[in-house]
C-alpha cells in the first residue's frame, strides 16, 4: 500500500510541476516575511530559532514542518507529518498539511533532499518563493543553493545573502 501511495504522490509531483508557473514579485525591503520551513526529523528541534535568529525575522512569522517516518513520532510531535497524513491515491488527508499547504507564505525553505513527501508539499504550497539545494528538481524551486552536502547554516547564510542583494 505504501508502494501504491508513493507512486500516485510522484505522479502529483510530476503534474504539478507541468503547469504553468506565475512568478510573483514581492517588495523585500522593510516587510516581515512569513516562512514555512520544510526540514527532516532531526533538525525540527532547533531550527526555528535558529533561522528567525539568522534572518532577523520574528519567530512568530515562521511555521516548521517536518518530515518523519515513523506514525507515532509524527503524531506526538506536532511540527512532525509521516506517510500517513496522505491517502492511497497521494491526497493530503491531515487538516495541518492542508491548511499549510494552502497558506501563502512569501518564502518556503526546503533544508531536505531526496524526500518525496517534502517535494510533493513544496509543488503543492502557495508560497511566492520557494528556496532549496540545487540537487533538487529545478522545477521545484525559485532560487536553489549549491552546498555538497545539506547544512542548515550554511543554507541560511547564503538566502540571508542573497536577500540583502535583492534588497540594494
Amino acid at each position: 500500500m505504501n508502494f501504491l501511495r508513493q507512486l500516485f504522490i510522484k505522479k502529483k509531483i510530476q503534474n504539478k510541476l507541468l503547469e504553468n508557473v506565475e512568478f510573483s514579485k514581492v517588495e523585500f525591503k522593510g516587510k516581515q516575511f512569513t516562512i514555512l520551513i520544510l526540514v527532516g526529523e532531526d533538525e525540527v528541534e532547533n531550527s526555528k530559532e535558529f533561522i528567525a535568529n539568522e534572518l532577523n525575522i520574528p519567530i512568530h512569522n515562521i511555521t516548521l514542518l517536518g518530515f518523519c517516518k515513523s506514525i507515532k513520532k509524527a503524531e506526538i510531535v506536532e511540527e512532525l507529518f509521516s506517510p500517513n497524513d496522505f491517502g492511497l491515491f497521494g491526497k493530503i488527508k491531515s487538516e495541518k498539511l492542508k491548511k499549510i499547504v494552502d497558506t501563502e507564505f512569501d518564502f518556503l525553505l526546503n533544508y531536505t533532499t531526496d524526500v518525496m513527501y517534502i517535494d510533493y508539499i513544496t509543488s503543492m504550497s502557495n508560497a511566492i518563493y520557494k528556496v532549496g539545494y540545487s540537487n533538487s528538481d529545478v522545477r521545484l524551486y525559485d532560487l536553489m543553493i549549491d552546498l555538497k552536502k545539506p547544512n542548515i547554516s550554511i543554507f541560511t547564510k547564503e538566502l540571508n545573502k542573497y536577500i540583502k542583494i535583492i534588497n540594494r
